[in-house]
């Protein structure tokens, strides 16, 4: 981390620019006024001409901006990426190079028109997936630290063990009682539980890193981020009180939201755990403190694990398809930048 006088030093990256901080706040509404209202019924009949009404039209406004500004920071970042020396090699940027064309016309396209051949879907979706895996796969050889690496392979696992459920189950409509179809849902179910581990597991490794760290921030912690943290979990647990405790209501939402099936063992509990340190770990990486000062690595990290989360364990819709791959773009430039072992890790001041 930098000291304040180092940081005033730092040049403004895009991604802490109004654009980064546009495209947060953009994808936040839409998860929650958009994807996770709808879904629990405010717009279904009189509340979509009442009160609520506008947050009808506010929504479809985010979903545009999500789509948009994930296009824009993907190929500003893209090309940041292209021409990075830490990981070696050329092959990476020559898929990169013959795969974005594919998912970013459809993406753009998807933008300005609704109803897109589910052929094109898919295309875009695979080729979503496949760059996300070039952009993974060379930091892992890179001079990378084994904990960051680590981090980084369960987020790719567990996108692509779900990429290979959903086409599997829910596009090609395979038997889920057959042999192939059994091992599909297993799949998914481990890419869950990838997915609800890996933000508690992260927050020790990205963020506290050292146990001198952890006595830091048990003593005096990062506020903002807590309070960011206790706010989040408090929703997920009134949406858990909302729906009644009933499990298949709450399994049902969850996975029209953000692709989840709050079906592995421990019950709610692990996933509300589990979104308290996705929440808290953004928010340490994003947001600065009295003693917490991150630096623009740093915070592109959290950009990037923050749009990752958003798009869901399960990213179907388009325009999502471009965030969660601009927040692998900017997970794998922070980790890279700040965890690359030739790079002195300086502890916040």
């Amino acid at each position: 981390m930098e000291s304040p006088d180092k940081l005033m030093k730092t040049p403004l990256t895009l991604e802490r620019t109004i654009a980064g901080w546009f495209l947060l706040s953009v994808a936040l509404f839409e998860l929650l006024f958009y994807r996770l209202a709808s879904y629990m019924g405010y717009y279904i009949g009189v509340g979509a001409e009442g009160p609520v009404s506008s947050l009808v039209i506010a929504g479809e406004v985010a979903v545009n901006a999500v789509g948009i500004m994930s296009l824009f920071i993907l190929c500003a970042s893209l090309t940041r990426l292209m021409s990075s020396t830490e990981a070696k090699g050329m092959w990476w940027r020559a898929a990169l190079v013959l795969l974005s064309p594919s998912y970013l016309l459809i993406i753009a396209w998807s933008v300005f028109r609704s109803n897109l051949s589910p052929w094109l879907i898919l295309a875009a979706y695979i080729t979503t997936i496949l760059s996300a895996v070039f952009i993974v796969v060379p930091m892992l050889f890179s001079n990378l630290r084994d904990g960051p690496k680590r981090v980084a392979t369960a987020f790719i696992m567990s996108t692509v063990l779900q990429a290979f459920a959903w086409i599997s189950l829910d596009f090609f409509e395979l038997d889920r009682f057959s042999d192939l179809g059994s091992v599909t849902i297993r799949s998914f179910l481990v890419a869950e539980v990838l997915a609800t581990v890996t933000p508690i597991v992260a927050f020790f490794v990205l963020f506290i890193e050292t146990p001198a760290r952890l006595g830091a921030f048990i003593r005096r912690p990062h506020l903002p981020a807590l309070a960011g943290a206790i706010a989040f979990t408090a929703l997920g647990v009134a949406i858990t009180f909302k729906v009644g405790g009933n499990t298949g209501m709450l399994s049902q939402l969850a996975y029209l939201v953000i692709g989840i099936t709050v079906s592995i063992p421990g019950g709610v509990a692990v996933y509300i755990v589990s979104m308290f340190f996705a929440s808290l770990l953004v928010g340490c990486l994003i947001l600065p403190s009295k003693r917490w000062k991150p630096d623009a690595d740093t915070v592109r990290m959290g950009l990037g694990l923050a749009f990752i989360w958003i798009a869901g364990l399960q990213p179907v819709k388009v325009y999502l398809f471009a965030l969660m791959l601009t927040g692998y773009i900017l997970l794998t430039l922070g980790l890279v930048a700040r965890f690359g072992t030739n790079i002195k890790n300086d502890d916040c001041t």
